[in-house]
């Protein structure tokens, strides 16, 4: 097994040498639980029949005029280079209408320094790169009804967040439902194509925290298995549907998000250093 102890790095602008213990007790779902391989229905499949299946529906879709059908629900807990890897190949390449983030908010602790309540890294990023959006709940609703045919999830559980009543439904409407994630949770029993994406210990990228602030992070660890990073993934699916994002570093995709979304605009990953930039709001 891979041991790691989360030391939390010197910033004095952010939390100086202080960690919290939910920080410090936090990490092990590194490597608990982890989704080794992609998966369609009962059998592990392999990469290429994995993005074949999901790439075939859709093409489907989008040669027949249908992109309304295709539902994309993203995670603040996503980088910015995996949002807006994201974004490039769902909503500029693929016209996709609905794509969001946006849960409903969660109980957490919070204090008037550095826990918040919302606990995602990356919520700021998010915003800033997705745009306003139309909540996750109201994308379900939508399948409820039969409205989507396509759903993509990254990484949520939504048994978690919306009960089990409601993923068996939205599960029984749409024609493909799609789970990319690190971790096995409730909501894997009901996708019917399942994607191994590297957790954040395995990332190099960036994250934008509440204040604004662009922070690195750095890989501490190969992707485990079969797992790949979530741009890496999209890249892949890209590919599947011939079209070609020139991705081939996370540095790459960072320089296109400077120049395209104004919040990240002049950064690049030596700006942001060890400590971090904050970025135009």
């Amino acid at each position: 097994g891979r041991v790691m102890r989360l030391k939390p790095r010197h910033n004095p602008d952010v939390n100086d040498f202080w960690m919290c213990d939910e920080g410090r007790y936090n990490y092990h779902f590194i490597d608990e639980n982890r989704i080794q391989s992609p998966q369609y229905i009962n059998d592990l499949i392999g990469w290429d029949k994995a993005i074949d299946l999901i790439a075939r529906d859709i093409r489907s879709l989008k040669e027949s005029g249908r992109q309304e059908r295709i539902g994309v629900i993203a995670s603040a807990q996503l980088t910015n280079e995996d949002l807006f890897t994201l974004r490039k190949l769902f909503r500029d390449t693929l016209n996709v209408a609905h794509i969001t983030f946006k849960m409903p908010a969660q109980q957490g602790t919070s204090d008037d320094f550095l826990i918040k309540a919302d606990k995602n890294p990356n919520t700021a990023g998010a915003e800033a790169i997705l745009g306003e959006s139309m909540d996750v709940n109201a994308l379900l609703e939508k399948a409820k009804a039969g409205q989507i045919d396509l759903l993509y999830v990254f990484g949520q559980d939504l048994v978690k967040s919306f009960g089990k009543e409601t993923v068996v439904q939205v599960a029984k409407q749409v024609k493909l439902f799609v789970y990319q994630g690190s971790n096995i949770n409730e909501t894997c029993n009901y996708a019917h194509v399942i994607l191994p994406s590297s957790v954040y210990a395995e990332k190099d990228g960036t994250f934008t925290n509440f204040q604004g602030r662009v922070q690195r992070i750095s890989p501490a660890f190969l992707p485990i298995a079969e797992s790949k990073g979530d741009w890496d993934i999209l890249v892949m699916l890209a590919l599947g549907l011939g079209t070609a994002l020139p991705y081939k570093h996370s540095s790459a995709i960072f320089s296109d998000l400077a120049m395209n979304v104004g919040a990240f605009a002049e950064l690049n990953y030596e700006k942001i250093g060890d400590e971090g930039q904050l970025f135009k709001k």
